[in-house]
């Protein structure tokens, strides 16, 4: 059986360019790319397209691109290209990934209890540093442009400024952070995954808890004494922090120990 350690870099590798091609030329392509894709997606919603069909058609396109890049490209500027899209693929497979399991919640106000945390560190070590943060900027951008993928099928620019937006924007940071480590080979260890993880949720927590304090010393004020805080800080504490220790620390332990064995059933796929 194929060790891990020889696994890691293959999937790794779909980020990478191709030895004749510029890095910074490829990164620049891949970024007009994602953003022809969101105005696209923004076109089809201003136009009247309900989101029950953007969203399967972006699934269904995301698989496509993977198909094509994989089976028919060969060749350095083929190969250019066949990156390119893989790169878009998955950004688009990760992004709905997380869009669908943001929508597994324990409502609670004002942080509800989501997958969402699960789902952003999963990808940051399945697609490494950069790949990881160019998934959550796409799905930041699908929640901005209107697509409900944020938890409760919300989305818009209001999400992101309401009290849980400092945890959205945390998200970005948490899969540059994993992946980052998963480069590293951590996530070839129980314990170095759960570390990785740990960093990954720290990530989200500090500009999400720095927003939600701004929030309770603002629109929020009136709720700090309804809460039993003294201070904006204690409200955000207390409903920012308090209520997600326990499920964080099952779900870190659960990805933890999956994680590094999930490499052992990918050259059956290969």
């Amino acid at each position: 059986m194929t060790r891990i350690a020889e696994i890691q870099p293959t999937l790794l590798s779909v980020v990478w360019p191709g030895k004749n091609i510029s890095i910074s030329t490829r990164h620049i392509v891949e970024l007009l790319f994602l953003a022809l894709l969101v105005l696209s997606m923004r076109g089809a919603l201003v136009a009247g397209f309900p989101e029950k069909i953007i969203l399967p058609g972006l699934a269904i396109l995301s698989i496509g691109l993977a198909s094509i890049s994989g089976l028919i490209f060969t060749g350095n500027l083929s190969s250019y290209i066949s990156q390119i899209l893989r790169t878009i693929s998955l950004a688009l497979l990760g992004s709905l990934f997380i869009a669908l399991v943001a929508q597994i919640q324990v409502p609670l106000w004002p942080v509800p209890i989501t997958g969402q945390t699960f789902g952003v560190l999963v990808v940051g070590l399945a697609f490494g540093c950069r790949l990881g943060a160019l998934t959550l900027i796409l799905y930041l951008c699908e929640g901005l442009i209107g697509l409900p993928v944020f938890s409760g099928d919300k989305s818009g620019y209001s999400t992101l400024v309401g009290p849980t937006g400092g945890y959205i924007v945390g998200f970005i940071f948490a899969a540059a952070i994993t992946g980052y480590f998963a480069e590293k080979k951590w996530d070839r260890n129980v314990w170095y995954t759960g570390l990785a993880m740990l960093l990954g949720n720290l990530a989200i927590y500090i500009p999400g808890l720095i927003w939600l304090t701004i929030f309770f010393e603002g629109p929020g004020s009136q709720y700090v004494a309804v809460i039993g805080a003294s201070t904006a800080i204690g409200a955000a504490l207390t409903k920012g922090l308090l209520p997600f220790i326990i499920g964080d620390i099952l779900k870190l332990a659960l990805a933890a120990i999956i994680f590094p064995y999930v490499w052992r059933f990918v050259p059956r796929f290969k």
